[in-house]
């Protein structure tokens, strides 16, 4: 197993910074989304709808850190 480089612990750092902007994204889409739906009865499927955003953040990091080594 190599040690990390600089390079690294940068990709990384880039690779959360990016989906910490989608998350921000995404909890100004919940609100609204989570109130029309709630407004038909179908609250807890906002969380549904948008769970795979949240997935994303490890899966991207992986494999894109895996592409640079």
């Amino acid at each position: 197993m190599k040690k990390w480089s600089t390079k690294d612990i940068i990709i990384i750092a880039l690779i959360g910074f990016l989906f910490g902007g989608i998350f921000l994204a995404t909890s100004l889409v919940y609100v609204p989304l989570k109130a029309a739906l709630g407004a038909v009865g179908y609250a807890p499927f906002a969380n549904s709808i948008l769970f795979g955003l949240w997935v994303m953040a490890g899966t991207g990091c992986c494999s894109s850190y895996s592409k640079t080594r």
